[in-house]
């Protein structure tokens, strides 16, 4: 049997509810190379975000505890264990830290989940919650699992899990299972998709244009889209349909960031959507940053959730939203639970991702789903538009535009 030999310092050992250290080889003597999740296994450990047991196995059936399974997540984020300060119990766990850092990042409060919960195993709907949060992703799709409800208060960290992100996806039966529980094997696959997910946006939101994609065998040529052209002179609008194209500049072109009496706002207009197989989602993403102490770094660092609202959330009656428009005006405040000492007093250390999103429902009449966004990047020293367009999913086009002139009035 060959095993999985990793050579890292092991200074906390995850899953469990012992703590040692060693710098050596760690060998798990129940994990075969040829394990379906191996590759998965090898690279959350390489990340330091799962480890074994002190008896050298990963026991890679065993479920996986609510408290396992927040110590990845915020190990995930390469958080350290969080200052257990502000909080009154005499509870005692292994994992106490790490569920403090939860609540603080507001993944979830003490009344969802109790200390007493973190030895249980945690449903497959709590860790799309956890998951969403982490990540930080929101969607108003519907829902395409016949045992999740759109009305399910978990509809939308279940659709955020397993759309476009594809961390969290359902069975071969067409179900999702929220109720269900994953093995540790299982949950490896989670955490490397969320992490894999989140370099592939920062590496979207660099700046650069992703490489033009290959076909894969028994994928269809869709022309202009992944037929091995050359992108560099193609606009990403010309993935976008016109009715797409109006939706977003009309609303691209209402955005404003101002600042009234009652404090930081942003305002637009979202415009009639009577196409019935568009979805039509705006997010707004705040973050709070410590800057370096170093005067001559540009870096942030400490970056803090300030800040999130999304729409629409989960409508009785989509239709009767979508046939009229609506103006929209919202206040900044800190919705997120952040501690305090960061905000909007210096917009210095403020950034704002503001995401307008047109996606097909069904497939068009070409027979693919196309996407299309526009996203308001606000960073201190630079302000700018984002433009994507994917196919089925697939990133083909980013370009880099400017700020529209008088949309943003933060002073």
């Amino acid at each position: 049997m060959k095993r999985i030999v990793a050579f890292i310092l092991v200074t906390v050992l995850i899953l469990g509810n012992v703590s040692f250290s060693f710098a050596d080889d760690l060998s798990f003597s129940d994990v075969d190379n040829s394990d379906w999740f191996y590759s998965y296994l090898t690279k959350a450990i390489e990340q330091n975000i799962i480890q074994g047991f002190a008896d050298g196995t990963f026991r890679p059936n065993n479920t996986v505890s609510y408290g396992q399974f927040i110590t990845m997540a915020c190990l995930h984020e390469g958080s350290t264990k969080y200052n257990e300060g502000g909080y009154t119990t005499t509870a005692k766990h292994w994992a106490m830290s790490y569920y403090y850092r939860g609540i603080e990042e507001g993944w979830f409060t003490d009344k969802e989940i109790t200390v007493a919960m973190l030895d249980q195993p945690i449903p497959r709907k709590v860790m799309a919650k956890i998951t969403a949060g982490m990540v930080h992703i929101s969607t108003t799709d519907r829902s395409r699992y016949p045992d999740v409800s759109d009305s399910d208060p978990y509809c939308q960290y279940i659709m955020a899990c397993s759309g476009d992100s594809k961390i969290l996806g359902g069975y071969s039966n067409g179900n999702f299972k929220p109720e269900g529980f994953l093995k540790r094997s299982e949950a490896t696959k989670v955490v490397v998709a969320a992490k894999e997910y989140i370099d592939k946006r920062a590496e979207a939101m660099s700046g650069k244009t992703p490489a033009t994609p290959e076909l894969q065998p028994g994928e269809t040529v869709i022309p202009g889209i992944n037929d091995g052209r050359d992108y560099s002179n193609v606009s990403a609008t010309e993935g976008m349909t016109d009715e797409k194209k109006a939706i977003l500049d009309s609303m691209l072109n209402s955005l404003k960031f101002g600042k009234d009496s009652k404090g930081y706002y942003f305002s637009l207009t979202r415009p009639a959507v009577t196409n019935s197989n568009l979805n039509l989602t705006i997010n707004c993403e705040i973050y709070a940053f410590k800057k370096s102490d170093d005067p001559n770094s540009s870096n942030y660092d400490e970056k803090q959730f300030y800040y999130y609202k999304n729409y629409p959330v989960h409508l009785a009656d989509p239709a009767a939203y979508n046939a009229v428009s609506h103006d929209i005006k919202e206040y900044i405040t800190n919705n997120t639970g952040l501690a305090p000492g960061y905000g909007m007093d210096d917009l210095n250390k403020v950034l704002v991702n503001f995401e307008i999103k047109l996606k097909d429902f069904e497939k068009n009449e070409t027979g693919h789903k196309q996407s299309s966004r526009y996203l308001v990047q606000l960073w201190p020293n630079e302000k700018v538009v984002f433009v994507d367009s994917w196919v089925d999913e697939k990133t083909y086009k980013q370009d880099v535009m400017p700020l529209p002139a008088g949309m943003y009035n933060w002073k």
